[in-house]
């Protein structure tokens, strides 16, 4: 028969694992979203080229 603190030792070892894992999920995440402030500033120009070269062909 199992015990109470198997069955306890058991559910802690998967949650951690599985915590874990999920932080390390989010984190990938976070690390694919992360920009700099000159990323945003190059991509508003990049935005305002895009603008400009259609106003020109219209």
């Amino acid at each position: 028969m199992i015990s109470y603190d198997q069955i306890r030792a058991e559910y802690r070892a998967k949650y951690r694992a599985y915590k874990l894992e999920l932080i390390d999920e989010l984190s990938a995440q976070r690390d694919a979203l992360n920009f700099t402030f000159s990323d945003l500033l190059n991509s508003k120009r990049d935005c305002k080229r895009k603008e400009n070269i259609c106003a020109c062909l219209k």
